[in-house]
């Protein structure tokens, strides 16, 4: 446990083109990141580039202290690796990238990833895990269940509720009023 007032070590989980896209944001709030854990070995060339290092897979990283952001597009496999990573040494953060638009009443629950130019507008709930990508909007009265996530430019709806583990896909329009289940493309 770190002592009060300083900084657990942050890691990324997945170091593909998501993960870099949340080095970039937590980098555009400031925050330092520790490296990346991936269970594959990323492009060493690409994170030599934004200065990150690869720390290893995720069994690698059991012992390691720190706060975590899971940057897996796949709400199943995201799932997944939260199950094998969460940890007690392990706990989950969340990124909010400057330019998210978050409305009065909105409320997430451990490893929001924000990206730019993204808008959660007023009573909104987000479960854990959740991504709302680039240029994506939650309205309204809406549910977003565990590890959903909401892909680049889309649009959900005012009093939408999505199930756990689900993708809305790129430039997806999600009307107001509708229920998508769980575990739906």
């Amino acid at each position: 446990m770190s002592a009060p007032g300083v900084e657990r070590p942050l890691v990324i989980v997945g170091a593909g083109g998501h993960g870099r896209e949340a080095f970039c944001s937590l980098h555009a709030q400031g925050r330092a990141v520790l490296g990346f854990v991936d269970d594959k070995a990323p492009d060493a060339a690409t994170l030599e580039r934004l200065g990150a290092r690869y720390l290893g897979t995720i069994d690698e990283a059991a012992d390691l202290e720190c706060d975590y952001v899971i940057a897996i597009g796949d709400p199943q496999v995201k799932a997944a690796v939260a199950g094998r990573f969460d940890a007690p040494n392990h706990t989950p953060t969340s990124s909010v990238h400057p330019s998210t638009v978050v409305g009065l009443d909105v409320e997430w629950a451990p490893g929001l990833l924000a990206a730019p130019g993204a808008s959660l507008t007023t009573n909104v709930r987000l479960g854990r895990h959740v991504h709302v990508n680039v240029n994506a909007t939650v309205g309204h009265d809406s549910q977003i269940g565990d590890f959903v996530s909401i892909h680049p430019g889309a649009n959900v709806g005012g009093n939408v509720t999505i199930g756990a583990r689900t993708m809305i896909g790129t430039g997806a329009c999600v009307i107001q009023g509708v229920t998508i289940g769980a575990d739906v493309t």
